[in-house]
Order: structure tokens, then sequence, then C-alpha cells
């Protein structure tokens, strides 16, 4: 099963830095060498959302403990790591493994892939038997079994023997999953083969994964087209018309919104943004269809909070809000006015700051900058490089003063990041607002998801209200392209149907050999 990437993993660590999104890692991490307890899929209904990969179950003891039992697997026995396979030697997996892996995360320097919002809460990981956890907090955390904010962020599980930046780094990658290391090739190819005793029975199906690196994204899709990968991501919507129109029947096409969305963050310590009538007028400047069919050709749609791929934040949608942060001109225009005749502006310069490196925001800035200075606003839009632009926008100097900035762009964000002490880099994102504070609180407080489900839309519905600082513009789209060959593609598991933990799928006969 051929796959291609653009972006290269500097090392084999899943924990430190370069352990990145990109597909070289998702490859090794999401469903190849590495297994996680368990997963959430991307469904709405909460009851149906967990699924067992190494736990047998999880048991939730009382508000702030969780036992799990674990199943019976093995690590590889795999040669190609010689240094650790004569240690590891295929032994089984072990619950003192899970218990020193958070031990690892937590105290190592240098780790920057683990669940930090998860140890803020005093968390104690004891192994009890081999095949038994416990998971002890302060406090209930509502968010236990998610990957990004809970247990399972970061949460591969490795040999506790291999516990050492350098070993993870440079070693050949030991897991329990359902392939094993076979051979990597700098800027070239990394091939996994099938593991043969692997814990589910009978899986996985295909006996090899392959990716290679393409930097060129036309030659991607080059090879997708001559047969030489079986999976592609379109680079755009013409892309995946193209390749529909190509192959018809012989393809299958995977149109999903993507996760991480489009938004604009006034920066809430600027005095201009602690006026809520500015906070409107922003909301209510903004012509989002425009941008939708100017950048992005129809392939998008307007946003609120969570993007609807966020199941496990309960997402409520943009109509549910639109009667109040509909696109309104001439409301925002009066709205400016009115604050020049009271003096709160004065037609100084607002900053936008964009970065430069993605086109696509640069030019919806552009759009947007446009829509400010129709309703009133000295805007001057500024190009930023990556860096520069997240050490602007992320910090909060310690004098008190507000950062460099007056607007930006940013992706969507998650409830912390929106509390007056929010642990990220996004420390502008918060309104700082008591009400919202105790409503964020309430929320990682409540561990039953269906209460949790209401509080997180009356979160929504308070940032809309109040025109919060963060004003969500648009979600686009992804398109991810498969051979028909390919079957049993889970995108519960994994929206893109790339990643996640897909030991059923195979291949049939209408491939042609690699």
């Amino acid at each position: 099963y051929r796959s291609a990437t653009d972006v290269e993993a500097p090392h084999f660590s899943t924990m430190h830095a370069g352990a990145d999104p990109s597909w070289a890692n998702t490859f090794r991490r999401e469903h190849t060498y590495y297994d996680k307890l368990w997963r959430l899929r991307d469904s709405p209904e909460a009851a149906s959302q967990l699924y067992m990969q190494l736990a047998e179950s999880v048991e939730q003891v009382d508000e702030s403990t969780f036992a799990v039992k674990l199943k019976q697997a093995n690590f590889h026995n795999n040669p190609k790591s010689a240094t650790f396979n004569s240690i590891v030697n295929g032994r089984q997996f072990t619950a003192e493994d899970v218990a020193a892996r958070y031990a690892f995360q937590k105290d190592a320097a240098g780790v920057n892939v683990l669940p930090g919002d998860f140890y803020t809460t005093g968390v104690q990981v004891t192994a009890i038997d081999d095949l038994t956890l416990q998971f002890s907090m302060d406090e209930p955390f509502a968010f236990f079994l998610e990957d990004g904010e809970g247990v399972m962020a970061g949460g591969y599980e490795v040999p506790r023997e291999m516990l050492g930046e350098q070993t993870l780094k440079t070693e050949p990658p030991i897991g329990t999953g359902p392939y094993m290391f076979d051979s990597y090739e700098a800027g070239g190819r990394e091939v996994a083969v099938r593991n043969p005793d692997y814990f589910v029975q009978d899986r996985p199906y295909i006996d090899k994964l392959q990716y290679t690196v393409m930097a060129d994204a036309a030659a991607q899709a080059e090879a997708f087209r001559t047969g030489l990968t079986d999976v592609h991501d379109a680079a755009n919507l013409a892309e995946a018309e193209g390749l529909a129109r190509e192959f018809g029947n012989a393809m299958i096409w995977n149109r999903y919104p993507g996760s991480s969305g489009m938004a604009l963050m006034l920066n809430a310590r600027k005095p201009l943004f602690q006026d809520a009538r500015m906070r409107e007028a922003i909301h209510k400047a903004i012509d989002v269809q425009r941008v939708i069919d100017v950048v992005y050709s129809g392939d998008a749609a307007r946003s609120w909070i969570f993007s609807p791929a966020r199941s496990a934040k309960f997402p409520l949608g943009y109509e549910a809000v639109a009667n109040r942060v509909f696109f309104n001109k001439r409301d925002a225009t009066a709205l400016v006015d009115a604050l020049k005749v009271d003096g709160i502006y004065g037609g100084e310069q607002v900053h936008f700051m964009l970065p430069v490196e993605s086109q696509n925001w640069v030019d919806a800035g552009r759009l947007l900058a446009e829509d400010f200075e129709d309703i009133g606003l000295n805007v001057r839009a500024e190009t930023v490089v990556q860096d520069s632009y997240l050490e602007r926008a992320g910090s909060r100097p310690s004098d008190g003063s507000p950062a460099d900035f007056d607007i930006t762009l940013t992706v969507g964000l998650s409830y912390t990041h929106f509390h007056s002490r929010p642990a990220s880099s996004w420390v502008n994102a918060s309104p700082e607002n008591p009400e919202l504070d105790a409503i964020i609180e309430r929320i990682s407080l409540t561990v039953d998801s269906q209460e949790r489900e209401k509080i997180s839309h009356e979160f929504e519905n308070w940032l809309a209200d109040n025109y919060g600082n963060f004003v969500p513009v648009l979600d686009g789209n992804s398109h991810t392209m498969f051979r028909s060959y390919v079957k049993n593609i889970d995108f519960d598991r994994a929206r893109s149907g790339r990643g996640g933990w897909q030991v059923d799928r195979w291949l049939d006969e209408g491939r042609a050999e690699a």
C-alpha cells in the first residue's frame, strides 16, 4: 500500500520536536508501528465514539479515577533493530510500559508531544499488575478519553527499555503495531512489513506499506495518476475534479471538512477591542462568501467555533448563531461611526498580521482587510514569516502591555485557549472574562458527555452573544483520493481515511503488481 509525502521526518521519535502531523509521522504513528490504548471515532454520537485498541476495557471508578484492563499483546520481535531487538525480543506489553511512558513524557527534557492539559490534573499512572492500569487525578477531567487534550495525546506505546531521547530518535521503531520497520532511505522511501504476531488475529491484511518523499505536489499527483501510489491528497477542488473525470469509477473521492479552519483573533488586550461594539462590527463586516468564492473556489463553508470535523466538541454549527454574527455592512459601519463619535476610535491604524507561508491565508486576509476598510477602519495588512508571526501572535509581554498586533489569522482553537489562564501559545485568544472562565471550568469538570454537550453549546452561544474576540471565518474542505482497489476504508476512524487504526484494509485484484 503506497503513499507519498512532501515532508521528511527528522527522526523516528513519536515524542520529540519534529514529531508533527506530517504524513511521515502519521504513517509511523497512526497505523504502522504503534498502537494506542483506545481511540475516538469521528462520530457525533458520544456513545459510539470510543473504540479499543490495546485496552480491553476502561472503567470509571469515580469522577477522577479510571481503571484500564489491557489485552494480551507483544512488542515487535524485529531483527531490523539490532540493538533493542535483543533486549525487547518480542516480549509482552505490560501496564508497566504505559506507566513508564507517562513518567518519561512528564519529566524528560525535550518532549513536546504529550497530553499537557491532562498533566495539569495531578495525574498518577500506576501499574496495578501486568494487565491493569489505574489513572488517578486530583479532580474530574472531562477530556480524559480524548486524543487532543486527554490521556491519549501522544499515547503511542513503546517498550520502556527504549525510553530515551537518542534511542527514540535514532533506533528503528519498535511498538506493538500491525507493521514492523523494514527500511528507510533518507530523502527517499520508508517501508514497513506485516507483523506476523499481531494481537488481532489474522490482521493486518496488507503485507507491506511504503511511503516515498516527493516534495513537489505535481509529482505526487502524477504518481497517483500513473499507479505509483494508491492514495493521494488533492491540492484543491480543481485537481480533485480533474482526477474524478480521468478515473471515474476506478477512484474513490473522499471530500470532508478540515478540523482546523480559519479564524480571526482580535487582540483582547488592545483597548479598541475591549468595546463590544468594535467586536460586533468586525463580526458583521466580513463577507465570508466572497472569501469562499474568490480564494477557495466555493470549496469551503461558513464556520463557527468548532468545525463539524471536531465531533468530540459537539459543534453547535454556524446556523445556530447566524442571527447574531451575520454579514451586515450597514450595521457594521454604523457601529464604527458611533465609536468615532464617542472618541473610542480616532482613525488610528489597525495592524492586521498575515502568515506569508500560506498564500490562501494571505489572499483571504487581504479581502478581509478590504471589508474592514469599507466600514471605516484604517487597516495595514502585513505579511510576516512564520516564526515572527507565531512569536508576535502568541506572546504576552511580561510588562503587561498588549502583544504586537491588532488582528491576526489563526486556526480553530479549543476551550482552554479562551480561559484567562490559557496554557498554550495562543494566550491572546482569551477575552479574559470571569463569566466565560466559569463556563470553561464547568466543561472541564463535567465527565458526562451528554451534559458536557449542553455546556459546550452554552460556551459557543456566549461567544456569539458577546461578540467574542475570536471570529471564525470558514472551514475549508479536504480531498483524499483512493484507487478503487483499496478496500474497507474506515472514514469514522480517520476522517481522511489515510490515518487511523485501520487493520482491516486490503487491496483487491484490481491493482497491478508494484
